[in-house]
C-alpha cells in the first residue's frame, strides 16, 4: 500500500502546517514542525521501526485512494469523536485514515467526448466516465477532540483540482480500517442527529465542526441509485430518496403507502399522511394528478360514510348525518332497537304493562274478590283470607280484653288496656315513657323540660327562650327592633314593599301591588307588571299601554296587516294611484277602492278594499283572534266561547258522554250507591228501600212482624205477630184470670177460713179457725209439737239459709294461642274467689263479671285471686267469670284448687271443671308452647330474647350509665373544678377554679392569671373602645383617604389625647385615584378617568387588546343580506327542472377576517332535514332536483348557514318553490341517459330515483355494496323513451354505502346510497 511519491508526503506536511502548528520538533515524525520547541504532541508512523533514527517516508502516506491535491480553498472539518460501527470501537490513532469524497461526472452530462483542459480525466485513468469518485482530502485519525480532516475546493485556475468542493456540494465520508485493511461509509453525527452539510465556497478557508462521525456499513462502491447521497450499499433504502419516511420499516417502491406508517390501516384502498410529513403529502397532490388525496379518515374504512364532516371512528352516529340519540341511551337511533326504555319485561316502552299483580312479566296472578294477589307464583288460593270479622284477608283478631280488635273492626288490639294493666282502663304511657292519666295520679309528660329532654332541667325565659339567659326583652328577626316594637317581628325587612303584609307571609315581598296581574311574576322583576301576557308581541311595549298589543309594530294598514306600507290614496282608495277620474267616457263613474273604474270592489268592514270582511275572525272581529275549535265552533277571542268546549269526556263533539257526579266519563254514576252517594255502601233492602251507608234509614225497617214488606200485621200485646191479644176471662197473655185478690194470674184464693189469700193463716195449728193453736214458724205444726220453729232449709238445717249443700261450678273455657276463658255457673252471689290452674303461665288475668263488678284480679305463680274492697258481688248465675292472658306450657291445663267465698265470706261449694287438652309443644323448655312462645330461648332482664343483659358499664337497659352522683341515667357531672354537679360556680371569670380574677370598672375580667391589671382594656378611646388609629383626608369624597395625610384619631369613644375622628377622614388610606370620585368603579384596576375606551369582548372580531372600556363599538360574527330571503318563491317548470338555486349570504364583516367553511342546512316544513352540503365559499348551488319536491303544489322548505370554524348559526329563512306548473315531469323524453340522486338519502326502509332514457334502449339496473358484491338486479329489459321512477326496497341488508348503477350499450352511470338501520 505504500506506493505515493514523496511529494506528497511533503504536500501533507504542508497542509497540516496549514491546518495546525503542531508542537512536535522531533524530524522523525510525520508532524514535524521546525517552529516547535518541544516534542511532546508528535505524531508517529505506525510501522517505524522502535530502533529506527529515521522514519520511512512510506510509513506517513495514506492508504490507497485517500490521495488528494492541495489547493487554497479549504474546508477543516473538525470532529470531536470518531467509531467503529459505535462508540465501544474508536479509530486507532495514527493508523485508521478518514477521507472525505465527492461524486464528480467527467462526461458533465454528456458533454464531454474527449480529454482537454475542458474536459479532465479526474481520476487519469485515461477515460471519461460518469459518476467518478474523486477523494477531495483526508488524514489519519489523530486522536480525540477536535481532530481534523482537510477537504479541498475547486480552483478554476488548477486542473490539479477539477472534482473537488464546489459550493453546494455535499461530501461522504469513508474509513480506512488499519486491523483489516478494509474500508467503511461514516455518518456525521452533530448534537446527537445525523448531520448533512453543505459546502459554502464563500471563503478561501471554511471552518465545520461536528460531534462525531461513525461508520455504518462496509463500503464497497459509490452508487447511489436513489441520490441521497447514502451509497447503495449502506442504503437501507437504495431505491427510496425518502428512506422510508414513514418508519415503517418498508422501502419505496415495496412501500404501498410511502407516507402512511400504519399502511392503509383501515384497508379503504386510500392511503393516509402521516403526521409530519403534511407539506411533503401536500406537493404529492399539487405534482401527480392521479392522486386527488389522502385518506382524511384513516382510521376509517368507509370514509365518513354519512358525510357529516366526522370520520366514523370517532363518529358516534358513523351512519347517521344527523347523529340523533333521541332517547339519550348512547345508541344511535338508526341502529336503535328500541327508541326509548325497555320495561322490565323486556318490551319497549311496555310501561311494565305485561306484569301481573306479583310483579311477574307476564305471569297468571290476579286480584282475587278480596284484593288479594293470588295464583300465579303468590303461593295464595283465591279467598282464603277471612278475619273475625269476617273481613277478606282482615287482620281482626280478639285482643288481650276479649274484643275484636284491628282489621275492620274499628278497634284497636288492647286499645281497652292502660299501661296500668287494667282492661278499659285510662291509664298511658307519655312521652317520657311514664304511665300518666287514669289511676297514675301522674300527669303526661310534666317530666319533659322545653328543650323537650325527658327529665331535664331546661326552663323557657322571658324571651320565651329554652335554656336562655333571660334578656330583658327579645328581636326575633335580628333586625334591631326588639319585638315589642316590631311590626314584623319575623321579617328581617319589616314589610319592605309596604303593602302591609310582613315579609315572612308575604308571596311578593318586594312588590307592593302583589303580582297584580297574576301571572305568577312579582312586579319588582315582572318587565310588564300589569300586562299578564307579558308584551305578548315583544314590541318592547307592554299589554296595558299598547295599542296594539298583538302588532309589533303598533299599526295596520288599510289591507289590515300588521306593520304593512298599503295606504289610503286622496280617492280612499287603499293602496290607489290617487286618481280619482275614470277617463272622459266613464264619466261620472268613480273608480272603486280598487282604482278600477266602474268596478265593484268596496272597503269592507275591516277597512279593506274588496276584503268581504275576511279579516273578520268568526265572532265578526276585525282581526280578531276567534278562531273555530275542533267542533266547528266559534271559540277564543270575544266569542265568550271556550274553545273545545263542546266536547264531551270521551272527545266526541256535541256527545253526550258527562263526567258523572263520581269523576266518571261516562260513568252514568253507576258508582254511586242508592244514597247518590259515589262508591258509597248504602244498599236496597229486601223493601227495597235504600238502606245503610248515609241513608239514614235502617235495612228492612219497613216491613211489618210477618216480614212482609210495608204490611200490616202487627205485634199483639202478647208480642205475637197477627195475633188477637188478651183472651175473654183471661187477664194476661199466659192465660192467667184474675184471683180473689184481683191479681191477674195471682194464685190467691179464699181459704178454709173465707179469707181471700188468708192460706187458713186463721187457722191455727189445730186446724180450727181462729183458734188459739200457736205456730210462730207457719208450718202447720204446733209449736208445742214442732221439732222445728222456722223453716228447715233444702240441705235440710232448721232454718238454714239453704246454700250449704248448694255448688257452684267453675270451667274452663274457650282456649286460643293466647287467651282462656275462665266461666261459672253459681247459685250463689259469689263474694271472692281463689284458684290455680296448672299446664299453662298465666301473665294477667282481667276482664269478665269480675272486672265489670270491679273486682280487685291478681294473679301469682298461676293461682287467680279476685275479691272486692268495696263490697261488690259477683250475681249469681253463669257467664264468663274473667279472662287470662296466658303462655302453654303443657299438654293440658287443669285447675288444681279453688276457694269461691259468698258475699258474707261464707265458703261456697265449687265443682272443678275437668281437663282442657291442649297442643303444647317446648322446645325450648320454658314452660312457654312454642305456638305462642314469642322467644325460643332465655329472655334477659331487658326483656331482649336471647339478649345480653344490661351491658357492661351501663346501668340500666336504655344504655345509661351512673353519674357522678350515682343516678343511673343521671345528667350531674364532675365540672372542671371537680365538683360534681358544681356547674363551675367556683370558678373565677377568667375559669380559674378557686381564682382570684375579677371585673374591673371596664367590666372586663382582670387580674388573677388573666395577665390584665384594671384597666388594661382602656386603650386611650375610652373602655374598651379600639385604640386610636391612623386616618387619612378624604379628599375626594370616595372613602378612600390620601397617604400621607395620616393622623391618629378614636373610631369610637375619645379621650383627652385623642379626638373622634372628624368628617372627611378614613382609616383606609388606599385611594389609587385621588381626586377621582368614581376611582376605579368597575373594578379592573384602571382609574376611570384613565380607561381607554373600545372593543374589549375577545370573542368580538374589532377586539381591541388596548381596551379597558368596552363602547358598545364591538362588532360580531353574523350572515346579513342572505338569498333567498324569507317568502321568496322559486317558479319551477318542466323548463328549469335541471336548474339549480343559488343560495347566498354575506360575509362576514371584514373586522372578523373569516376564512373558514361553511355548512348549508335545508329543511321541509316539518323542520326534518333534507339537504346539506359544505363549502368554503359564501354561496353554493343546490339542483331543484336534489329537494324533495312534490308536482303541481307549493313546496315549502326552510334553510340556514353555519360557520363551521366558529360554531356560528344563523337564523332559519323559508322560501317556496312554486311547482304548480310542474306537471307530469317524469314522463318527458330526456335527450341523455340520466339517474337522479336517490331520495332520501340515508334511507330506511326504501328509496327512489329518476332515470332517463333518450331512445328505446335496453337497460340493465344493478345494485353493488361497498366491496363490490352483487345484491339486487333488476331484469334488463327494453324501455321506451321517457323518464321513469324506480323505487327500491331491500331487505337482509346491514347499514353501509351501496352503488346504484345504470347500463345501456356502453353507457354507464353509478350513483352512491346509504342504508341506516
Amino acid at each position: 500500500m505504500r506506493f505515493k511519491k514523496v511529494y506528497n508526503i511533503l504536500i501533507m506536511c504542508v497542509i497540516f502546517t496549514i491546518i495546525h502548528a503542531d508542537n512536535c520538533n522531533d524530524v522523525s515524525a510525520c508532524n514535524y514542525n521546525p517552529d516547535s520547541n518541544s516534542n511532546h504532541e508528535c505524531n508517529y508512523p505506525y510501522e517505524c521501526p522502535n530502533n529506527s533514527f529515521e522514519c520511512d517516508v512510506n510509513d506517513c502516506s495514506e492508504p490507497n485512494g485517500f490521495g488528494w491535491n492541495q489547493s487554497s480553498k479549504i474546508l477543516f472539518l473538525f470532529v470531536d469523536y470518531a467509531f467503529k460501527i459505535n462508540s465501544n470501537f474508536p479509530l486507532i490513532e495514527y493508523e485508521d485514515w478518514i477521507g472525505g469524497f465527492k461524486s464528480h461526472d467527467e462526461t458533465r452530462n454528456g458533454e464531454c467526448q474527449t480529454i482537454s483542459n475542458t474536459c479532465p480525466d479526474v481520476n487519469f485513468d485515461g477515460l471519461l466516465t460518469d459518476n467518478v469518485e474523486v477523494c477531495i482530502g483526508s488524514k489519519y485519525w489523530n486522536g480525540d477532540n477536535n481532530s481534523e480532516i482537510p477537504l479541498m475546493g475547486f480552483q478554476s485556475n488548477n486542473t490539479l483540482t477539477n472534482g473537488y468542493l464546489l459550493p453546494g456540494d455535499k461530501p461522504y465520508f469513508k474509513l480506512f480500517d488499519s486491523t483489516n485493511d478494509s474500508l467503511y461509509y461514516m455518518i456525521p453525527y452533530k448534537n446527537g442527529e445525523p448531520y448533512e452539510f453543505i459546502y459554502s465556497g464563500n471563503s478561501s478557508i471554511e471552518i465545520m465542526l461536528i460531534d462525531s462521525l461513525v461508520s455504518q456499513c462496509p463500503f464497497y462502491n459509490n452508487y447511489d441509485s436513489d441520490s441521497d447521497s447514502i451509497p447503495d450499499t449502506c442504503d437501507a433504502c437504495p431505491n427510496d430518496s425518502n428512506n422510508d419516511i414513514d418508519n415503517d420499516n418498508v422501502c419505496f417502491p415495496n412501500d404501498l403507502c410511502p407516507y402512511d406508517f400504519n399502511n392503509d390501516i383501515d384497508g379503504d384502498g386510500i392511503c393516509a399522511c402521516t403526521i409530519g410529513n403534511e407539506d411533503i403529502c401536500n406537493q404529492i397532490i399539487n405534482d401527480d394528478p392521479l392522486i386527488n388525496n389522502f385518506d382524511l379518515c384513516p382510521l376509517d374504512p368507509q370514509n365518513d360514510i354519512d358525510d357529516d364532516g366526522l370520520c366514523g371512528n370517532i363518529d358516534h352516529c358513523p351512519n347517521d348525518p344527523f347523529n340523533l340519540d333521541n332517547d339519550n341511551d348512547g345508541i344511535c337511533d338508526d341502529i336503535d332497537d328500541c327508541i326509548g326504555e325497555y320495561d322490565d319485561c323486556g318490551v319497549c316502552n311496555g310501561g311494565d304493562s305485561n306484569k301481573d299483580c306479583n310483579g311477574d312479566c307476564f305471569g297468571t296472578a290476579y286480584l282475587d274478590d278480596c284484593d288479594v294477589c293470588v295464583g300465579g307464583n303468590t303461593l295464595f288460593q283465591e279467598n282464603e283470607f277471612k278475619d273475625c270479622n269476617n273481613d277478606c284477608f282482615g287482620t281482626a283478631y280478639l285482643d288481650n280484653c276479649g274484643i275484636c280488635s284491628s282489621g275492620n273492626s274499628n278497634h284497636e288490639p288492647d286499645s281497652d288496656i292502660d299501661c296500668n294493666g287494667i282492661c278499659f282502663g285510662t291509664a298511658f304511657l307519655d312521652n317520657c315513657s311514664v304511665c300518666s292519666g287514669g289511676n297514675t295520679n301522674h300527669e303526661a309528660n310534666s317530666d319533659i323540660d322545653c328543650n323537650e329532654v325527658c327529665f331535664g332541667n331546661s326552663t323557657i325565659d322571658e324571651c320565651g327562650v329554652c335554656n336562655g339567659n333571660n334578656f330583658d326583652q327579645c328581636d326575633y328577626d335580628n333586625d334591631g327592633i326588639l319585638n315589642i316594637n316590631d311590626i314584623c317581628p319575623n321579617d328581617f325587612n319589616n314589610d319592605i314593599d309596604g303593602d302591609d303584609i310582613c315579609g315572612d307571609v308575604d308571596i311578593c315581598p318586594n312588590d307592593f301591588n302583589n303580582d297584580i296581574d297574576q301571572d305568577g311574576i312579582c312586579g319588582d322583576i315582572d318587565i310588564c307588571p300589569n300586562d299578564p301576557e307579558n308584551d305578548i308581541d315583544q314590541d318592547n311595549i307592554c299589554g296595558d299601554s299598547d295599542n296594539y298589543p298583538n302588532c309589533f309594530y303598533n299599526f295596520f294598514d288599510c289591507f289590515g296587516e300588521c306593520g304593512g306600507t298599503a295606504v289610503y290614496d286622496q280617492c280612499g282608495i287603499c293602496n290607489g294611484s290617487g286618481n280619482c277620474e275614470c277617463p272622459d267616457f266613464d264619466y261620472g263613474i268613480k273608480p272603486d277602492c280598487n282604482g278600477v273604474c266602474g268596478g265593484n270592489a268596496i272597503v269592507d268592514e275591516c277597512g279593506i278594499c274588496d276584503g268581504s270582511n275576511i279579516d273578520k275572525d268568526c265572532n265578526g272581529d276585525c282581526f280578531g283572534i276567534a278562531f273555530l275549535d275542533n267542533c266547528g265552533i266559534c271559540s277564543g277571542g270575544n266569542s265568550n266561547h271556550e274553545a273545545n268546549s263542546d266536547i264531551d269526556c270521551e272527545g266526541i263533539c256535541f256527545g253526550e258522554a258527562l263526567i258523572d257526579d263520581c269523576g266518571i266519563c261516562n260513568g252514568g254514576d253507576l258508582n254511586k250507591d242508592c244514597n247518590g252517594d259515589c262508591f258509597g255502601n248504602a244498599y236496597l233492602d229486601d223493601c227495597n228501600i235504600c238502606s245503610g251507608g248515609n241513608s239514614n234509614h235502617e235495612a228492612n225497617s219497613d216491613q211489618d212482624c210477618a216480614g212482609t214488606c210495608f204490611g200490616n200485621l202487627e205485634f199483639d200485646e202478647c208480642n205475637i205477630c197477627g195475633g188477637q191479644g188478651i183472651l175473654e176471662n183471661e187477664c194476661d197473655c199466659q192465660g192467667n184470670i184474675l184471683d180473689c185478690n184481683n191479681v191477674c194470674g195471682g194464685n190467691l184464693v179464699i181459704d178454709e177460713c173465707g179469707i181471700c189469700g188468708g192460706e187458713n193463716n186463721n187457722m191455727d195449728c189445730n186446724g180450727l179457725c181462729f183458734g188459739s193453736g200457736i205456730d210462730i214458724d207457719d208450718d202447720g205444726i204446733c209449736d208445742d209439737i214442732d221439732n222445728c220453729i222456722g223453716e228447715i232449709d233444702v240441705c235440710g238445717i232448721c232454718n238454714g239459709d239453704g246454700t250449704w249443700c248448694l255448688n257452684a261450678n267453675i270451667y274452663l273455657g274457650d282456649i286460643n294461642e293466647t287467651h282462656l276463658e275462665i266461666l261459672y255457673d253459681s247459685p250463689l252471689d259469689i263474694g271472692g274467689f281463689q284458684f290455680t290452674v296448672s299446664g299453662i303461665n298465666i301473665i294477667n288475668a282481667f276482664g269478665g263479671v269480675a272486672g265489670q263488678h270491679n273486682f280487685n284480679i291478681a294473679n301469682n305463680n298461676n293461682t287467680v285471686l279476685g275479691f272486692s274492697l268495696t263490697g261488690n258481688s259477683i250475681p249469681s248465675g253463669s257467664g264468663v267469670l274473667l279472662m287470662l292472658t296466658i303462655n302453654y306450657n303443657n299438654t293440658s291445663a287443669c285447675f288444681e284448687e279453688a276457694i269461691f267465698s259468698d258475699e258474707d265470706g261464707d265458703p261456697i261449694n265449687v265443682i272443678l271443671d275437668t281437663c282442657l287438652e291442649v297442643d303444647c309443644i317446648d322446645s325450648d323448655l320454658d314452660t312457654i308452647c312454642d305456638q305462642v312462645d314469642d322467644c325460643f330461648g332465655v329472655i334477659d332482664e331487658c326483656g331482649i330474647c336471647n339478649g345480653n343483659g344490661i351491658e357492661e358499664g351501663f346501668c340500666d337497659c336504655n344504655g345509661n350509665v351512673e353519674d357522678c352522683a350515682g343516678v343511673c341515667g343521671g345528667s350531674s357531672v364532675i365540672d372542671d373544678c371537680n365538683i360534681c354537679g358544681g356547674n363551675n360556680y367556683g370558678m373565677d371569670c377568667n375559669g380559674d377554679c378557686f381564682g382570684t380574677a375579677f371585673i374591673d370598672y371596664c367590666g372586663d375580667c382582670v387580674g388573677g392569671n388573666t395577665n390584665y391589671e384594671e384597666g388594661s382594656f382602656d386603650l386611650g378611646c375610652g373602655c374598651n373602645y379600639p385604640a386610636p388609629m391612623e386616618f387619612c383626608f378624604d379628599s375626594d369624597g370616595d372613602s378612600l383617604g390620601n397617604n400621607g395625610t395620616n393622623t391618629l384619631f378614636c373610631s369610637e369613644g375619645s379621650s383627652d389625647e385623642y379626638e373622634i375622628v372628624p368628617d372627611n377622614w378614613t382609616n383606609n388610606c388606599d385611594d389609587i385615584c385621588i381626586d377621582d370620585i368614581e376611582n376605579d368603579a368597575d373594578g379592573d384596576g384602571i382609574c376611570e378617568s384613565n380607561e381607554i375606551y373600545g372593543c374589549d369582548d375577545n370573542l368580538a372580531c374589532n377586539y381591541d387588546i388596548l381596551s379597558t372600556e368596552n363602547d358598545g363599538s364591538c362588532i360580531y360574527f353574523n350572515f346579513n343580506n342572505v338569498f333567498p330571503e324569507n317568502d321568496y318563491v322559486f317558479d319551477l317548470s318542466n323548463e328549469n327542472i335541471d336548474d339549480s338555486i343559488l343560495f347566498e349570504w354575506s360575509q362576514p364583516p371584514a373586522e372578523c377576517n373569516y376564512q373558514g367553511n361553511y355548512r348549508l342546512q335545508i329543511y321541509d316544513n316539518n323542520n326534518n332535514p333534507v339537504y346539506f352540503t359544505l363549502t368554503n365559499e359564501n354561496n353554493t348551488n343546490v339542483i331543484y332536483q336534489e329537494l324533495p319536491i312534490e308536482d303541481s303544489i307549493l313546496n315549502s322548505f326552510r334553510w340556514n348557514v353555519e360557520s363551521i370554524d366558529l360554531d356560528f348559526v344563523s337564523e332559519q329563512f323559508n322560501f317556496i318553490i312554486d311547482a304548480q306548473n310542474l306537471n307530469n315531469f317524469y314522463t318527458e323524453i330526456p335527450e341523455e341517459f340520466f339517474i337522479s340522486n336517490t331520495y332520501p338519502n340515508p334511507f330506511n326502509p326504501q328509496t327512489s330515483f329518476i332515470f332517463g332514457v333518450p331512445s328505446r334502449a335496453k337497460v340493465e339496473i344493478t345494485f353493488f355494496n361497498s366491496i363490490g358484491e352483487v345484491i339486487h338486479k333488476v331484469d334488463s329489459k327494453y324501455y321506451q323513451a321517457g323518464t321513469y321512477k324506480y323505487v327500491w326496497n331491500p331487505e337482509n341488508i346491514s347499514s353501509g354505502i351501496y352503488y346504484i348503477q345504470l347500463k345501456s350499450k356502453d353507457m354507464v352511470i353509478n350513483k352512491k346510497t346509504t342504508y341506516l338501520k
